[in-house]
């Protein structure tokens, strides 16, 4: 099971990694920032409980007449800890004008920051950790097996 779910997140972000790459030459138009707060979440219970915050910017644009909506700040972007990054990004996209760039063949797909960053690296990184468990516990399995034989 863990080679499995390894494997399939280990592809979703190779294949995010791919779309932040190709995003560096996307066309770009100039948009519109709505908004732009910080968000949090609390998850778990007593001393594992925690918070996770995000830059949620929403942003509106036009390509060929056809009016967009999007909040996507950037590919892989993730929730995090650090609240300070989070902060940072809410303070680099205040409401107002800003350059929006999409994918021409399908312009829905928008970003404020395009190119690679850290975060899309994460996922293919714990896919194949999830992937090496798994094939250890498999193999320690496998050894059980045969010396039960």
């Amino acid at each position: 099971m863990f080679m499995i779910a390894g494997g399939a997140l280990c592809l979703w972000g190779l294949r995010e990694a791919f779309q932040a790459q190709r995003s560096g030459s996307w066309s770009s138009v100039e948009g519109t920032v709505v908004s732009s707060k910080l968000t949090s979440q609390s998850s778990g219970t007593g001393k594992s409980r925690g918070t996770t915050y995000k830059a949620e910017v929403k942003y509106h644009y036009q390509v060929d007449g056809a009016a967009y909506e999007n909040d996507v700040l950037r590919i892989g972007q993730i929730s995090m800890g650090w609240k300070s990054e989070a902060r940072e990004d809410v303070r680099q996209h205040p409401p107002g004008p800003e350059t929006v760039y999409y994918d021409p063949a399908e312009p829905a797909d928008s970003v404020l920051e395009p190119g690679l960053y850290w975060s899309v690296g994460l996922k293919p990184v714990v896919g194949l950790l999830f992937v090496a468990v798994g094939s250890v516990m498999f193999r320690g399995r496998s050894c059980a097996t045969a010396v039960e034989s």
